[in-house]
Order: C-alpha cells, then structure tokens, then sequence
C-alpha cells in the first residue's frame, strides 16, 4: 500500500501546513501596506528622476512614473511586506497575544 501510505503522508503534511499557515491579512491590513509601498516607491522614483522627467509633459511623466512604480510594489515590495506581515503574525501567536 505505497500509494496510501503517501497519500496519508501528504494530507499530514499539508494539514500542519495549514495549521501554522497566517491568516491573509484584512483588506484594513493590506489596504495599508499597499499604501505605504506605493507611497514609498512614488517617493523613490520621484527623488531618482525627477530632474530627468520633470520636462516632459504629465502624462508621459505619469506613464514613466507607473511604469516603474507598479510592477516594484507588486513584485517586490508587496511580497517582502506580506511575509513581513505574516511573521509579526505568527509571532504574536506564539506568544500569546492577539493576532
């Protein structure tokens, strides 16, 4: 019985998966995280090329502006917020208090 041996091995692996995976946070939560990586990469890109783009007319500025903004936030910072997130998470559980 291999095949239900590791059938077995897999729904225990994924229950103490799930058992210790944080909860998403709350739209409040992410509405606030996404606030501050965007507010905060709008501020980076604006101190990097705002000499360089401030010539040209505002929607290509905007486009530039979103173009490098958008796909930094959600590849990169969004993720590294998230986990950052989920550990403070997980920590206030182990620790007793509220999530």
């Amino acid at each position: 019985m291999p095949v239900a041996h590791a059938a077995n091995a897999t729904s225990e692996a994924h229950a103490r998966s799930a058992a210790v995976a944080p909860a998403p946070p709350s739209v409040h939560h992410r509405a606030l995280l996404t606030w501050l990586a965007v507010y905060s990469m709008i501020m980076v890109v604006q101190s990097l090329l705002g000499w360089a783009i401030a010539p040209l007319p505002m929607p290509l500025r905007t486009l530039i502006l979103t173009g490098v903004v958008v796909p930094t936030v959600v590849y990169l910072l969004m993720p590294v917020l998230l986990r950052a997130h989920a550990r403070v998470w997980r920590r206030r559980l182990s620790s007793g208090g509220r999530p």
